[in-house]
């Protein structure tokens, strides 16, 4: 019987084989397991009350200024970079700010208490009074500020000084009694808050100011060449100056009359100088006008905050106040520059009393008057004198730049005194 062909050599198809079983190992980790996770942070402390571990906000210190009847002390904001030291003698006190501060005049705080809401202001009512007091800026070089005024502020707040002025965001009437260093000084009244000769006493404000411009500080002559008259160069203030040396402690007084009129008036070793007043402080070329004097009463009827700082600005910065600084006078270091105020004083009545300038007549209009408080061989003092020849030669009957400020200028070179000593009123 034949046999069948045998079928083709092919290799049988490949089947998947079964998985096997393979015992489990035994895992041993390299690594220690991970901590548990980090709780969640506790909410923050509320504001109110303060939480047990934040004490509350504070001034950092205080110090007591002025007679010990009075009760006065100065507060250091609590920002200020700098410190604030005081002293007493003969139941005076007397206040050192050195570097970066501002300090603020309180009429009490409780149990001793520094926290702004333990903290009451001392509110000035000014009127009729005069506010004095000494002061030593031999070590406020050129370029830094030490400043004395008034504001319009209202009480501190729970956690703050709640400070104003004519530039802050919520704007305040500011009188700036004294702003100087060893250099120069200036007051400035701001009741307004634009930027503009609007005749107004706005943030630019009506003021009045005093620079050493002399070559490098030092006193100096010149021989008029032509005339044959010797001319002295001289300045009233700055280091060595002749009525008030900046290298000596000096006095200042402010005084108020019963309208809101303002004078400042400077002396030192029975020497006077007048810093500021209704006839020499202006804005643009206007004098301080009706409305700014009322503005000024309201607030000092009210109370007003006195306020002592220091500061600088970089560069020339400063310039606006002290014309910029050179060989004689070098650039401050705020942070070893220092202020001293000392010997506060507010008294009723007035002393002293400044010498009292009655405006001139108010007619004819397109005048000019002259009012001349040091002695002119030339011209009598003490008195006002319409300025005929000026009105006549030198148009100073046309507007109040060519009185108030070019006739000003010819008087003092004619009569060889500073133009500090000389009024001029021009009526329109």
């Amino acid at each position: 019987i034949p046999q069948p062909a045998s079928p083709p050599s092919v290799p049988p198809p490949l089947l998947p084989l079964p998985l096997q079983p393979y015992p489990r190992l035994q895992s041993y980790p390299l690594l220690p397991p991970p901590p548990p996770p980090c709780p969640s942070p506790p909410p923050p402390c509320p504001l109110s009350p303060p939480c047990p571990s934040m004490p509350p906000p504070a001034a950092q210190s205080a110090a007591r200024f002025g007679p010990s009847h009075m009760g006065y002390s100065m507060a250091l904001d609590t920002w200020a970079s700098g410190t604030l030291t005081g002293s007493s003698n003969a139941g005076q006190s007397t206040i050192t700010l050195q570097g970066d501060s501002r300090a603020y005049l309180i009429g009490s705080h409780e149990n001793g208490s520094l926290r702004w809401a333990d903290l009451k202001y001392a509110k000035l009512k000014l009127l009729n009074k005069t506010l004095r007091w000494t002061v030593d800026v031999s070590n406020v070089g050129c370029g830094c500020n030490a400043a004395l005024y008034l504001v319009a502020m209202s009480s501190p707040l729970p956690s703050e000084a709640n400070y104003c002025d004519i530039n802050t965001a919520q704007p305040c009437l500011e009188i700036d009694l004294f702003e100087g260093n060893a250099k120069a000084l200036a007051a400035t009244l701001h009741t307004t808050t634009t930027k503009a000769c609007d005749g107004t006493c706005n943030k630019w404000g009506c003021s009045n100011d005093f620079k050493d411009l002399r070559k490098n500080g030092v006193t100096w002559s010149l021989q008029d060449l032509v005339g044959g008259e010797r001319h002295t160069e001289h300045t009233q203030y700055g280091r060595s100056a002749l009525t008030i040396n900046t290298n000596w402690p000096f006095e200042v007084s402010a005084l108020f009359d019963g309208d809101g009129r303002m004078s400042i008036r400077l002396k030192q070793a029975g020497k006077e100088m007048e810093l500021y007043s209704p006839y020499n402080a202006h804005i643009c070329q206007d004098l301080v006008s009706a409305e700014a004097h009322s503005a000024t009463k309201t607030a000092l009827e009210q109370g007003v905050v006195l306020i002592t700082s220091l500061w600088s600005a970089e560069g020339d910065g400063m310039a606006w106040l002290d014309g910029g600084c050179n060989s004689r006078y070098h650039h401050c270091d705020l942070k070893t520059a220092s202020v001293m105020f000392g010997n506060l004083f507010i008294g009723d009545p007035p002393s002293p009393s400044p010498p009292s300038v009655l405006l001139p007549p108010a007619t004819p209009p397109g005048s000019c008057y002259i009012w001349l408080s040091a002695a002119c061989a030339q011209l009598p003092s003490e008195k006002w004198i319409r300025d005929t020849w000026g009105e006549a030669n030198a148009n100073s009957g046309m507007n109040r730049v060519n009185c108030e400020r070019s006739r000003r200028s010819d008087y003092a070179d004619y009569c060889q005194v500073s133009p500090s000593t000389i009024v001029m009123h021009f009526n329109p």
